[in-house]
């Protein structure tokens, strides 16, 4: 990406966060919450874009494929459940200012990301359980056709 483009692009995710936290750029509860809304809005988006468009293109993952997908989708489960712990008992350290471990703000960041996560991983475990025939040039490469 030329220098020019990546400036015009990080300038508007700044006015972006600016528009969502207007102040001086540090990390609040609020902005969490409004990031995790976002990556899941953005997961969606993703998903339904390459759904409608190419699902029938896809060839159906079978072997390593599917247990990549698998995989991925254990780490994101895992990955999730430790962020949903650190975001209701965790510290937040010195970049997120004035949160208490009894803040009620803990348990709506705690449930943007466990959405996040149930949709990450369902959409992975989606993926892998597609069932159907094997790609025809993996058929042909195994002499099968």
């Amino acid at each position: 990406m030329p220098l020019r483009e990546a400036r015009s692009v990080s300038s508007l995710v700044r006015s972006l966060i600016d528009w969502i936290d207007p102040g001086p750029p540090d990390l609040s509860m609020e902005m969490l919450i409004s990031m995790c809304v976002a990556g899941g809005l953005g997961w969606i988006a993703g998903a339904a874009f390459g759904w409608i468009g190419r699902v029938r293109d896809w060839p159906t993952p079978f072997g390593s494929t599917r247990w990549l997908l698998l995989a991925i989708a254990a780490a994101f489960t895992w990955f999730g459940i430790v962020s949903i712990h650190q975001a209701q008992h965790g510290s937040f350290g010195p970049m997120v200012d004035g949160i208490s471990l009894r803040d009620p703000r803990r348990d709506r960041l705690a449930l943007s990301i466990a959405a996040d996560t149930v949709l990450a991983v369902g959409t992975l475990l989606t993926l892998a359980a597609r069932t159907g025939t094997r790609p025809a040039t993996i058929a042909r490469s195994k002499g099968r056709c």
